[in-house]
């Protein structure tokens, strides 16, 4: 779900990887630097388990708005193309 956040080039080359797990960390390394997410005091800002992404609050909320703001922007790009061509 956030990968629609990272970069194309990024996201491409992690369709290749089998294992969703490695797949995942690869996910959130570059999300990690790209939308540089606070750094806690002890361990990283995720952790990948077998099933689930636990992100701590900070590097959630990051991660949550910049997908929020691509959405908006995405929604509103259509809304556009679609009133201009109705009217």
């Amino acid at each position: 779900d956030y990968k629609v956040i990272g970069a194309p080039k990024v996201v491409s080359e992690l369709r290749h990887i089998q294992d969703p797990k490695i797949r995942a960390q690869k996910l959130l390394d570059h999300l990690d630097s790209e939308l540089n997410l606070p750094k806690p005091k002890h361990g990283q800002s995720w952790a990948v388990g077998k099933t689930l992404v636990f992100f701590k609050l900070p590097a959630y909320e990051r991660i949550k708005f910049a997908r929020l703001e691509l959405v908006v922007k995405s929604t509103t790009m259509i809304q556009a193309n679609w009133r201009g061509k109705v009217r």
